[in-house]
């Protein structure tokens, strides 16, 4: 009687810790949506305040952000497919490829911002700072950190690597957000063009960097079963 009602114990026990998993690994989809919304509007505003402003970090901001949007998606999808299977381990090769695509996302933006810099010196363009530009980097200076640290908190509690790893991307590119306003702030004190292309400078270096991380990363990981890592 005492075995059963142990068995029991640990029956009801593991039901509800499949609930409270369920719980937050959907809160952890929400987010993972609320994030690529946010992402998503931070691409448009960033690149109408581009547009009109000719700012090549608030282009770097914008794709920036727009690659950001394709990582959020796919990790959505991977969550999604957790906790409506139940299945707690997923392939290896999702997180290589998501791995893979976004670093090359990564490097290649990195080389076309250092054409445009390029060009710049060569062909100077109008150039201004716009209230639009300052509000979308403010924004993405307040927004997307609070994402950052949702990410990582619901990563800590669902032991999840892919959460975590995405909060410190997340750091990455609100790194970016950062030296994006900084350099808007400078450039509308000092009115100087060449803060523009500074700024920009150091968002090539780490996107670069960054990027070479990622195809790194997805280099040394591998297709074989027993190297399958869970989601949550």
């Amino acid at each position: 009687m005492g075995l059963l009602q142990s068995e029991g114990g640990r029956d009801k026990m593991a039901k509800v810790h499949m609930s409270v998993f369920s719980k937050w690994s959907r809160h952890a989809v929400h987010v993972q949506l609320l994030a690529s919304g946010w992402f998503a509007a931070e691409a448009t505003i960033a690149a109408v305040a581009a547009k009109q402003t000719g700012n090549l970090v608030l282009l770097a901001l914008s794709m920036a952000s727009a690659i950001e949007l394709w990582s959020a998606m796919a990790l959505s999808v991977r969550l999604w497919i957790v906790v409506e299977t139940g299945e707690e381990r997923f392939s290896n090769l999702a997180t290589r490829l998501t791995s893979l695509v976004t670093g090359i996302l990564l490097a290649s933006l990195a080389c076309y911002l250092s054409l445009q810099v390029g060009r710049q010196l060569v062909l100077p363009t109008a150039w201004k700072v716009s209230a639009l530009g300052f509000t979308s980097a403010i924004a993405a200076s307040v927004i997307t950190p609070w994402f950052v640290l949702q990410q990582r908190r619901l990563g800590k509690i669902l032991g999840s690597s892919p959460l975590l790893d995405a909060g410190e991307q997340g750091f990455f590119f609100t790194g970016l957000s950062w030296i994006t306003l900084g350099s808007l702030a400078v450039g509308w004190v000092a009115q100087e063009p060449l803060v523009d292309l500074a700024g920009v400078s150091i968002c090539i270096v780490l996107l670069l960097k960054s990027g070479l991380q990622f195809l790194d990363m997805a280099r040394r990981l591998t297709f074989s079963k027993e190297d399958d890592r869970p989601v949550l």
